[in-house]
């Protein structure tokens, strides 16, 4: 674990600098390598040199309060004198060029007061080159690191403690504004070097380019070693420098590569590759790679010649190298241009110059690949034909959609089989009979499309159609439509009630439908005066034809408040009606209607109902019913004083109903049955 902090400094002379450290443990020692990012900061090091404090923050996995500081030298750390440097100059060149960045007057020009532009310009630029290299060759030789003053290893270590390193500027703090360096590590924290990864071969005539991947271990290595091998156990380096890739870092590539020169093809070579650190490590051995140097061909085919005959496609092209170096031809093919190829002709002479492919696809690329008599090829350019096209392709199925109650809607559809389709485009409608207008500017590759819509609209659907296009602009038939409910968010209109008053049997309560189109039932709700809550008391399905309700509960002498909701098919309910005030008045005496039956007729698919006829004259009978165990008996029917029958045939299976008979008499008198349970 590693990772940089910074503190800040104040300065008044020079620019604001930054120190940047790295760490490596290891298992009985912790390198630290660090530098300024400026030439200011370096020359300023140069001359002061470096403090190393630490800090141990953990031992034996706890946090230790109060940490105290400890220089690592009692003197600031600072490039060797250039006497000492000069003894490994012979043998370290990277030595030699830090050495001269470091004292040599060679990097600098004079830029007194009265410079010109020009020379200030190439002052700069000689400060630069100093401050690049430097840096480069401590990261490329340890030793050079260690004479810049840019490196310290800390042996005082204690394998079940955890320490934060300080690396600093030793100058004044009216000499430099600068950061400090931070980095908290321990030797629990060693790993091994990983290897180089995806190191391959490419042999060609008595050449080999060998590839690797840099990137995905840029933070191990800087640079990398190459050694090769003729009998696969002894291996000797290619250079006697580490190879170093340079790029811009906008620009830095995946894959690193080098060529090595073969004195001669038919020989077996081995290379492996390892990585060098910024500490000097070397990597452990990449997996091998052979591979024999191969004759070239010679030259690569060139297509002259491609044209369309009664659906099929003749080529022809030339070769200028020698016959007797070839053994033949054969022909690639793909619909793309840059990958995908495979062959589709057999081995052919090395006479033969023409082919022609019997069933081409609708986009064809092609190539001629000439074989070596050792396997060496050589291919040529592609080159690119297309069939006349007329027939367009199917029309999209499969089309689906779903919409959200953000007006956002998600079109997905299956996907056409043709070779050369390009796209589709989407096209979108308020009716099914209204021109559909096209809501893709060019056909899009993918089989899906996010569209937005107005929900605040009474149109409550929208239309969908897509169409496919291929490469030669042939558009297919429209798909079907799609038809898309949109997402409801608009509530009905409220019911208006028309009437309310009180009677013997209760309050009766009428009221005027919600003119909306969706709605799915009216709800009766009734509080107790000076209640907050309402409770609902019965509910009436838009397709009945009341819109009037008694209710026998209400407590005489008691006052209550009426309201009617209207609530639509996505279940969105209307305001509610303006509350009506109803009391119930003192309730006549009420005698037993006798003889109430309920029979289920599974036959007649009804349930009868009957009573027996009271002494005096009926002037009819009121039928009440509740749906379900947990509902509200409600007036359903009423029926002749002259009927002792009803048959209720609105009924559904496997559902429990209660039933209710109240006959009204002359002069106002009335009976009322007991309620009748049947389970239908």
């Amino acid at each position: 674990m590693i990772f940089v902090l910074s503190a800040g400094l104040y300065a008044q002379e020079v620019p604001g600098t930054s120190v940047k450290l790295l760490a490596r443990p290891l298992p009985d020692s912790i390198l630290l390598r660090w530098a300024p990012d400026n030439y200011a900061g370096l020359k300023v090091g140069n001359k002061y040199g470096y403090y190393v404090v630490r800090l141990t923050i953990m031992k034996a996995g706890k946090l230790i309060h109060s940490p105290r500081p400890v220089f690592l030298t009692r003197e600031p750390i600072k490039p060797w004198p250039l006497a000492k440097c000069e003894p490994l100059a012979d043998s370290d060149k990277y030595m030699a060029v830090a050495a001269q960045a470091i004292y040599g007057e060679t990097f600098s020009v004079s830029a007194g007061k009265n410079a010109s532009i020009l020379d200030v310009v190439n002052k700069a630029k000689e400060q630069d080159s100093r401050f690049s290299f430097a840096l480069f060759c401590a990261d490329q030789s340890r030793n050079a690191a260690i004479a810049s003053g840019l490196w310290y290893t800390d042996r005082n270590v204690k394998k079940d403690e955890k320490y934060l390193y300080r690396v600093f500027l030793a100058a004044p703090r009216n000499i430099v504004r600068s950061d400090t360096a931070f980095v908290f590590t321990g030797t629990e924290e060693y790993l091994p070097l990983p290897k180089p990864l995806r190191f391959s071969a490419e042999f060609g005539n008595k050449s080999v380019i060998l590839h690797w991947d840099q990137r995905i271990l840029s933070s191990y290595y800087n640079s990398y070693q190459i050694e090769r091998s003729e009998d696969s156990i002894h291996f000797s380096p290619l250079r006697m420098q580490p190879l170093v890739q340079v790029n811009k870092k906008e620009e830095e590539t995946e894959e690193a590569m080098f060529v090595d020169t073969l004195s001669t093809n038919g020989k077996t070579y081995y290379y492996q590759l390892f990585g060098i650190s910024a500490f000097g490590e070397k990597s452990p051995a990449s997996d091998e790679v052979k591979g024999q140097g191969v004759d070239d061909p010679g030259f690569a085919p060139e297509i002259t010649s491609k044209k369309e005959v009664d659906g099929r496609i003749a080529l022809e092209w030339e070769f200028k190298g020698e016959k007797a170096h070839n053994i033949g031809f054969r022909i690639l093919r793909s619909a793309k241009l840059d990958l995908g190829y495979s062959m589709i002709s057999p081995l052919l002479s090395p006479d033969v110059h023409s082919f022609v492919d019997s069933l081409p696809l609708p986009v064809n690329y092609y190539k001629v690949m000439v074989l070596g008599a050792d396997g060496n090829t050589k291919i040529s350019f592609p080159a690119l034909m297309q069939p006349v096209d007329s027939l367009p392709p199917s029309p999209p199925v499969g089309l689906l959609a779903i919409a959200d109650t953000t007006g956002r809607v998600v079109l997905h559809w299956k996907a056409n089989h043709e070779p050369d389709l390009m796209g589709y485009r989407v096209y979108r409608a308020n009716a099914p009979y209204e021109e559909f207008s096209q809501l893709t500017v060019s056909a899009i590759p993918d089989t899906f499309l996010i569209d937005t819509i107005n929900l605040k609209t009474t149109t409550r659907h929208i239309y969908y159609q897509v169409m496919a296009v291929d490469r030669r602009m042939n558009h297919s038939p429209f798909s079907a439509i799609l038809e898309v409910e949109r997402p409801d968010i608009v509530p009905p209109s409220p019911p208006a009630i028309t009437d309310i008053h009180s009677t013997s049997d209760g309050v009766f309560l009428k009221w005027a439908n919600s003119s909306s189109n969706d709605v799915a039932e009216h709800v009766v709700f009734r509080r107790a005066r000076g209640d907050k809550n309402y409770l609902v008391l019965a509910h009436f399905p838009v397709s009945d034809t009341l819109h009037s309700f008694m209710d026998t509960t209400a407590v005489c002498g008691e006052e209550y408040d009426y309201t009617v909701k209207a609530r639509d098919k996505s279940g969105l309910f209307s305001p509610p009606a303006p509350e009506r005030a109803g009391e119930r008045i003192a309730m006549s005496r009420v005698l037993p209607l006798k003889g109430l039956k309920a029979t289920a007729d599974r036959h007649g698919l009804c349930v009868n109902l009957t009573w027996e006829k009271p002494e005096a004259k009926v002037l009819k009978y009121v039928i009440y019913r509740q749906e379900g165990e947990t509902g509200t008996l409600v007036t359903y029917r009423t029926v002749s004083g002259n009927n002792l029958f009803f048959s209720d045939q609105r009924v559904n299976s496997d559902t429990y109903y209660n039933y209710m008979v109240e006959a009204v008499m002359e002069g106002g008198e009335r009976r009322i049955s007991e309620v009748k349970g049947i389970n239908y």
